[in-house]
């Protein structure tokens, strides 16, 4: 009871603050600043981040629908990215819970990016709410804010954001490592063998060379690690495919040539 009762004392907080704001945060206006410690102890600056495009996730450290999107944040963005010295990711807790609580959070999702604790009142100052996306450029400023809570849809979208903040094209995003196929080009029935040592279910995308999604659906493996697709239906021409699960995600380019 004293848990809820704490979480809607900070709710009524944002609200009241929210209805004396004379302006809510905009896209092309100045991020706030703030200094958060991280789980380690270590402050973390905003503005010492100029140079880098910078992710916010805010969240609740118990918020149902925060812990499922969080996987989303992870798989769409992070992944992407995380290997560039001129991109972060940070989770901030809007809850103020615990270095331990924020910590679970972290663990039970498998979360990759850094999480910042007591992050309440950088909330307000983003006039935002858990669940919610903002994606900071190079020089300090919004150039994202997600709509509604960061679903899969949501998350795809910023990621768009960051790849124009590069100067990244839409095939450009997708080739970071390969996939093992035959033949290439193919013409009906391609073979791939599975780039993870793993069973978890996993997700096969074809893109085509403008940048759309041209099938998505879920691929099994055989006890060999081999699973084939008909591409006989697609027109001739480039594609990148991406196979991707909870946890890992890879990608390559094949030729459809009949």
């Amino acid at each position: 009871m004293k848990l809820k009762m704490k979480h809607l004392g900070i709710t009524f907080i944002f609200i009241v603050i929210m209805s004396l704001s004379i302006s809510a945060q905009e896209i092309g206006s100045q991020a706030p600043d703030f200094t958060l410690k991280d789980l380690q102890g270590q402050d973390f600056k905003l503005s010492d981040q100029i140079g880098k495009v910078v992710v916010i996730f805010f969240f609740g450290y118990d918020c149902a629908h925060c812990h499922s999107n969080s996987k989303n944040v992870q798989k769409e963005i992070y992944k992407y990215f995380s290997n560039r010295d001129d991109f972060v990711v940070i989770g901030i807790d809007g809850w103020n819970g615990t270095t331990s609580q924020v910590s679970d959070f972290k663990d039970q999702n498998n979360l990759g990016f850094k999480m910042l604790v007591d992050g309440a009142i950088a909330m307000t100052d983003y006039r935002t709410s858990p669940d919610h996306l903002f994606v900071i450029d190079q020089s300090g400023t919004i150039r994202y804010i997600s709509i509604g809570f960061a679903t899969e849809e949501y998350s795809v979208e910023a990621r768009g954001v960051i790849n124009s903040l590069f100067g990244i094209t839409p095939v450009e995003e997708h080739l970071h490592s390969e996939i093992i196929l035959y033949p290439n080009p193919a013409k009906d029935i391609l073979t791939i063998q599975n780039p993870f040592s793993n069973t978890e279910k996993n997700t096969i995308e074809l893109i085509d060379i403008t940048g759309r999604q041209v099938l998505k659906k879920e691929i099994v493996f055989n006890k060999s690690s081999l699973s084939q697709i008909n591409v006989s239906d697609f027109p001739n021409g480039l594609y990148i495919m991406r196979i991707s699960n909870d946890t890992y995600s890879s990608v390559t380019k094949i030729l459809v040539e009949k």
